[in-house]
């Protein structure tokens, strides 16, 4: 999510946020650098508002940082929606503006929303766009399918999902990253490690749940992966 979605507000989806320019430079902006450096060959667009302004369409960041300073070669594709949701933002009157705004941000994809397939020739015949900027975005993604063999091999190994996915070690793996990651505020009385106990309390309507408990953006996670309460 470039960039700077790890800071929008209250930690929630599509919000805003308010990051000063050092803070960028410092902060936000050099992860995504360094992923260029090493030869990423894309880039997504975020949901957010960064000062004001829809990271989709914002080509301050898309163009001159990070194709002007940064020499990146690749493409950028929008997040999920983004694109025609710049009419939610306030920035754009239609789907059709939206477009253009994107495209000319420096968005070369447009994931789901369908605003480009549906109105880019629109917006070629008003003026809005360019047939340039069209084949400059045609450019940079086809670019990268061939730097990456799509058309030698264009089809993947069906069998590779059986061989890779939630295998055990990854699940072990998994697991621990898990508890790695949590982060213990205050212990108070010792109370942790749990020791000497009969009973523990779960509680609340996911306490056995299945799917729920994977969140909103798993997609393709399966509901016999999670372990509920009776199975605990």
């Amino acid at each position: 999510h470039y960039v700077g979605y790890g800071a929008a507000e209250g930690g929630r989806d599509y919000e805003q946020a308010e990051i000063s320019e050092p803070t960028l430079r410092d902060v936000y902006l050099p992860p995504f650098r360094a992923a260029v450096a090493a030869g990423a060959g894309t880039v997504m667009s975020a949901f957010l508002d960064l000062n004001g302004i829809p990271a989709t369409a914002n080509r301050r960041l898309l163009t001159d940082v990070l194709r002007g300073e940064w020499g990146f070669d690749g493409f950028v594709v929008s997040d999920w929606e983004s694109v025609g949701e710049l009419v939610q933002h306030g920035v754009a009157e239609d789907r059709a503006h939206a477009a253009a705004l994107a495209l000319r941000a420096g968005v070369d994809m447009d994931m789901v929303s369908g605003a480009y397939q549906t109105t880019l020739a629109e917006n070629l015949h008003r003026g809005r766009i360019t047939r340039t900027e069209i084949d400059e975005a045609v450019r940079r993604i086809l670019r990268i399918k061939l730097r990456t063999g799509i058309f030698e091999r264009p089809f993947t190994d069906p069998e590779r999902a059986q061989r890779d996915i939630l295998t055990h070690d990854a699940r072990m793996f998994a697991r621990q990253a898990a508890r790695e990651t949590m982060v213990l505020l205050k212990n108070e009385h010792h109370l942790l490690p749990l020791r000497d106990f009969r009973h523990i309390l779960v509680a609340g309507p996911f306490a056995h749940a299945t799917a729920e408990l994977f969140g909103t953006w798993t997609m393709d996670g399966r509901a016999e992966d999670v372990t509920p309460l009776d199975r605990a």
